[in-house]
């Protein structure tokens, strides 16, 4: 769920994962939610709906950790790293 905590109101709602997620991060722009969970699936997300734009599979295990390039590197910053 994205909040505002401004507000403290759920904005949105990402719904698309078959297990416990225990992961997220922001792309550096911000235009992209990547979340990892405990089946080894990466989504990706649209923060702005909630709408699912992507998924990235490989792992075996479950998904524990993703970090995007950083945004000085490349712009717009299109490449992350996940580990389990």
């Amino acid at each position: 769920r994205l909040w505002d905590l401004n507000t403290q109101t759920r904005q949105n709602e990402c719904k698309g994962h078959g297990d416990w997620v225990l992961c997220v991060s922001w792309s550096p722009d911000s235009k992209v939610l990547a979340s990892g969970d405990n089946k080894g699936a990466v989504l990706l997300w649209d923060p702005e709906c909630g709408d699912k734009i992507g998924a990235l599979r490989g792992h075996k295990d479950a998904v524990t950790a993703i970090s995007w390039e950083p945004a000085h590197l490349s712009l717009p910053s299109r490449r992350l790293v996940t580990s389990s």
